[in-house]
């Protein structure tokens, strides 16, 4: 058994009660109706747990709550090694409650109420399962194998007692450096302030804009400072402007179509096909040759069903990671209607 006396935010924390003890199973609840179970969800598939016990109305738990919703973000926001979680120890905080303070702080991690069932975890601190009781705010850190560290330390003290439980916050493992390479079909160039270039888990979770993070050069460093390790990250293309449809479009193209349609030459290149459909319909057919048309005679403006002028060849493409490694990328911008 070990203590530290660390002074900070004005008043004063102590290390760990009882270091290395097993935590207890729990399943609890958090305001937005997800279901936690501690060793299910996260011991058993390898992620450490940061635990915090706190109550809406405590003043040092509401001081130190936007620091420790950008220390959940350091660590990945939940998607890499590391997950938070709060958990209050008054049974009069409900999930309104708790989500007014969720909201105030700008608080994303799971955050459990009474009526989630935080009284029940809350109450084995109390009980002295830990050792000492430290109130409130108080962290414990559980590592994959259940081992905790429990205690009232500052914040810039948990780094290390996570980092010690074989956690790696992202952004410290070599990267690999990425170029995203957009061709458009053609040599027919489309307006580059109008393309997004996202980086996001497949799960959702906070997006990183690639165009605006790296100036439009659309080279970076993955996992980076800047970009922490996702899980399952995918690129996700889109173009949002769609007033230049005509652009390379012309009455040959509806000839290409027709006879694509009809048998006589069919489309090879599933570029074609995607190009063809400019009803967004996801199929090719005679819809689509009235489309041009009117697209053609200036009868219409705009493509149908909010078809854009361009559209990725594929708008959701999965990154791989090779650490010290460069990699490329080839992402082609098909222009809607150009058939030839």
């Amino acid at each position: 058994m070990k203590y530290l006396i660390i002074f900070s935010f004005s008043f004063t924390f102590c290390l760990s009660g009882l270091q290395g003890q097993t935590h207890f199973d729990f399943t609890v609840t958090d305001t937005e109706g997800n279901v936690h179970s501690l060793y299910q969800h996260y011991l058993d598939n390898g992620k450490t747990v940061v635990l915090k016990l706190f109550f809406v109305g405590c003043p040092p738990c509401n001081e130190i709550a936007k620091d420790f919703q950008a220390k959940y973000v350091e660590w990945g926001e939940g998607q890499h090694d590391v997950q938070f979680m709060e958990v209050t120890t008054l049974s009069g905080d409900d999930d309104n409650d708790v989500k007014g303070y969720k909201a105030k702080h700008g608080i994303t991690f799971p955050s459990i109420s009474a009526q989630g069932g935080a009284i029940d975890v809350s109450n084995e601190y109390k009980s002295g399962f830990f050792g000492t009781y430290w109130g409130t705010p108080s962290f414990a850190v559980i590592a994959p194998d259940g081992q905790t560290d429990y205690g009232a330390v500052p914040l810039s003290a948990l780094d290390d007692i996570i980092a010690a439980t074989g956690a790696e916050k992202p952004g410290t493992q070599q990267g690999t450096n990425i170029t995203i390479d957009i061709s458009w079909s053609k040599d027919q160039p489309g307006d580059i302030n109008s393309l997004s270039v996202i980086l996001q888990s497949i799960n959702g979770g906070t997006s990183y804009d690639l165009m605006a993070l790296t100036n439009g050069t659309l080279q970076f460093d993955y996992p980076s400072e800047q970009i922490p390790e996702l899980v399952d990250p995918s690129i996700i293309i889109d173009y949002t402007e769609n007033n230049n449809i005509t652009k390379g479009v012309t009455a040959s193209d509806i000839t290409v179509l027709r006879k694509h349609i009809l048998g006589i030459t069919p489309f090879t290149e599933s570029s074609k096909v995607l190009a063809a459909d400019v009803n967004g319909d996801n199929k090719v057919s005679s819809i689509d040759i009235i489309t041009l048309r009117k697209v053609i005679l200036g009868f219409d403006l705009i493509f149908p069903n909010d078809v854009r002028s361009y559209v990725p060849e594929s708008n959701r493409i999965g990154l791989q990671q090779d650490p010290g490694a460069e990699i490329v990328i080839p992402v082609k911008m098909i222009k809607m209607g150009d058939l030839n």
